[in-house]
């Protein structure tokens, strides 16, 4: 490749056709991954492709384009982006020195904490559920790291700050909410990175986590505030009631991380779900029109239930 624009693309791609002695116009389907350069709707590679051959059908990567819904979902909501900055410097704190490390080790029966990234969005339901598998193993671990004299002042205080960022109500709900929202998340993109799936199956396999989470707005919210407040009874921690009202800042004063209300953690956790839902059903726009115009031919047994002048007249123009 010369460069990663959309042109130096296309110039690639139709070289390789032609060193390859493939005929351009011959070609039926383009997929890719949902980078804009490639996707783009006025500009992008598959646009330039579709121009040059009219016939072309573009079916982007489903597996992508639910990982790019969650990610987006993530940062429609503050308090999530922060949950998940919080998971990244619990890994970052014990990933980056082996005394701590072993710490942690001793205690941990199944696994340590792990890290996660945007790209691969099966890694943030790994960290996620590192934590609940060994949540009083984590926070026993970090105690003991706060106040033994065996580690340096600046363990013991960075410690300290974790617990505190840790054993909150606000926390603690999200751990639950997004544990049970990314197990959900991680079984289809399991699922749609299968190579024997059709985009059938996968359309199938989208519409079924959208109902599942229409299904379960309600409850998934309720489930991860009874879950949070079972645990903070059990461990003496405060729950905000109510908002404490802030003095206005002057220009340039930064602002205080005050802690989210029991209602205002519902509130976000619902908006949460919703601007899931929303993402997973406009970036799955193209694979349903896929499916509508050829997913019968996927599905044998429906053809003796129409007419061929009922196929024909579905059959796109070009």
């Amino acid at each position: 490749m010369d460069g990663k624009a959309a042109q130096s693309t296309v110039s690639g791609i139709l070289d390789v056709a032609k060193k390859l002695g493939l005929k351009f116009e011959d070609c039926r389907a383009i997929s890719f991954d949902n980078a804009s350069v490639m996707v783009g709707a006025k500009t992008g590679v598959q646009k330039r492709l579709c121009e040059l051959n009219e016939k072309l059908v573009f079916i982007n990567c489903d597996n992508h384009s639910l990982n790019l819904a969650g990610v987006h979902a993530v940062e429609c909501d503050t308090s999530s982006v922060t949950f998940f900055d919080k998971l990244k410097a619990l890994f970052e704190f014990f990933s980056r020195n082996t005394q701590r490390w072993n710490a942690l080790k001793t205690l941990t029966a199944v696994l340590s904490v792990k890290g996660s990234t945007d790209s691969r969005w099966s890694s943030r339901a790994e960290a996620v559920r590192a934590v609940v598998l060994e949540l009083d193993a984590i926070f026993a671990t970090s105690e003991e790291l706060s106040t033994s004299t065996d580690f340096t002042a600046d363990t013991r205080s960075k410690a300290e700050t974790l617990l505190n960022v840790m054993l909150t109500f606000e926390f603690l709900a999200y751990w639950h909410f997004w544990n049970a929202v990314l197990r959900k998340i991680n079984v289809v993109q399991v699922r749609l990175q299968s190579s024997s799936i059709t985009f059938t199956e996968a359309h199938d396999e989208l519409t079924n986590l959208q109902l599942w989470i229409e299904k379960k707005s309600a409850d998934i919210p309720m489930d991860a505030i009874s879950s949070s407040q079972e645990l903070c009874d059990l461990w003496g921690i405060e729950i905000i009631e109510e908002r404490v009202r802030r003095k206005k800042r002057m220009t340039g004063e930064k602002a205080l991380d005050e802690p989210l209300t029991r209602e205002d953690v519902k509130k976000k956790l619902l908006e949460a779900l919703e601007t899931l839902k929303e993402e997973i059903a406009l970036r799955s726009e193209r694979l349903k029109e896929i499916n509508n115009r050829f997913g019968i031919f996927l599905r044998p047994s429906e053809l003796t239930k129409v007419s061929q002048e009922e196929v024909l007249r579905k059959r796109p123009s070009t």
